[in-house]
């Protein structure tokens, strides 16, 4: 079985190299893009297992970007977590109405994460296995 991709979208490239380091260690194929416009792209071209996406990037932040997944059918699909150091409910609330699957304030136990990367890899699977 092939290794799960995931991509990450995010500016900040400290932040991008240590989620990427978990992650790779966790046996997980890692993609990165460095802003909303690189994700998107690199969305359609890779067809990532999940999507962990920041919502402060400059040009197109998180929202504008999980939308414009959202409304293309070759990613709308794709389970999408937003990441953030933003810890209101307001933040959250527009994560959900952007069309996120799942939302993790920064920072968090890598354990955590691996966690929620998971639990949307088996929804993902669930909702691609044939009806009987």
């Amino acid at each position: 079985m092939s290794k799960p991709k995931v991509l990450i979208i995010d500016d900040d490239d400290t932040y991008r190299s240590v989620i990427n380091d978990v992650l790779t260690e966790n046996g997980y194929h890692v993609i990165e893009a460095r802003s909303g416009m690189e994700g998107l792209e690199q969305a359609r071209e890779a067809d990532p297992d999940v999507i962990l996406l920041d919502i402060m990037m400059p040009v197109m932040d998180g929202y504008q970007t999980c939308r414009k997944l959202r409304h293309n059918p070759a990613t709308r699909d794709i389970p999408i977590i937003m990441l953030t150091a933003l810890t209101d409910s307001e933040a959250r609330f527009k994560s959900k109405e952007a069309g996120a699957d799942d939302y993790i304030a920064k920072p968090y136990p890598p354990r955590e994460m691996k966690n929620r990367i998971d639990r949307q890899l088996r929804r993902r699977a669930l909702q691609r296995k044939p009806r009987m």
